[in-house]
């Protein structure tokens, strides 16, 4: 099975600094007048983010994979049990590639596979894979040659 591309994981790692310093702008706010509180619920927050940061993000990125033959897609994820999804080529109703500035800024795309009874979702995609995937999963029985 191929893996999205690694720099994936730093754009969800860039995230999660820029969510984390709501956290720690509200606390310095709030608790400037207890500083031993102020640095229990710092200390409390680091430790939070240093799981999430090191052990967690990396977990989660490791069980994204995704494998292409010519009829179907296969997509697998998860944190505590892997999720594997399946999509058939002849199910596909439409197809979207979506990119945050992150991704964009290194080149990556998020390819979106959509049917009647659910979506197959792809991370870290270079544009060229994603466009190459979105008309091998798009492209109809009776145009195929």
């Amino acid at each position: 099975m191929k893996r999205p591309e690694r720099a994936m994981l730093r754009i969800w790692q860039i995230r999660l600094l820029g969510i984390l310093v709501i956290p720690y702008f509200l606390i310095g706010f709030f608790y400037h007048r207890t500083p031993e509180l102020l640095w229990i619920l710092v200390g409390i927050v680091t430790g939070i983010a240093g799981v999430l940061f090191f052990w967690i993000l990396p977990m989660i990125f490791d069980r994204y994979a995704y494998e292409l033959d010519g009829e179907r897609i296969v997509a697998q994820s998860g944190f505590y049990y892997l999720k594997m999804k399946q999509m058939e080529k002849s199910h596909v109703q439409f197809c979207s590639i979506v990119a945050s500035p992150l991704q964009r800024l290194h080149g990556l795309v998020t390819l979106r596979l959509f049917a009647a009874g659910g979506s197959v979702t792809i991370p870290g995609l270079k544009r060229e894979e994603a466009l190459a995937i979105q008309r091998l999963m798009t492209e109809s029985e009776g145009m195929a040659e």
